[in-house]
């Protein structure tokens, strides 16, 4: 978790390494009344949740670029006994491009432990 200055709410902090730097996703969390948590990477500018790409140059010179044309929302909800589903999607432009479905479990030895 992490807070941003363009968002009152906590934000998950999701870093993917590329060469010479980093991708970064800040999604601003809301817990729903269904008891469902969504995460989502829906902000406006630079500042607020989103995408950012961070990279060095040259001359250790680092520079960020927010990615307004790129949105993500994950929706986890609880299901059958042990598990929680999500519903994983994707715009780039505004149009949805991948949807994901997808469920998880505690294995055996979660299970067990606690």
């Amino acid at each position: 978790m992490c807070g941003i200055p363009g968002c009152k709410s906590p934000c998950v902090k999701v870093v993917f390494p590329l060469p010479n730097g980093r991708a970064i996703v800040l999604m601003k969390t809301e817990a729903l009344s269904d008891g469902s948590v969504s995460l989502r990477s829906t902000g406006t500018g630079f500042g607020e949740p989103g995408f950012y790409f961070v990279v060095r140059g040259d001359q250790g010179r680092v520079w960020a670029r927010y990615v307004s044309s790129l949105k993500e929302e994950i929706r986890v909800y609880p299901a059958e006994s042990g598990s929680a589903r999500a519903d994983h999607r994707f715009w780039f432009w505004g149009i949805e491009f991948l949807r994901i479905h997808y469920r998880m479990r505690r294995n055996a030895v979660a299970r067990a432990a606690g």
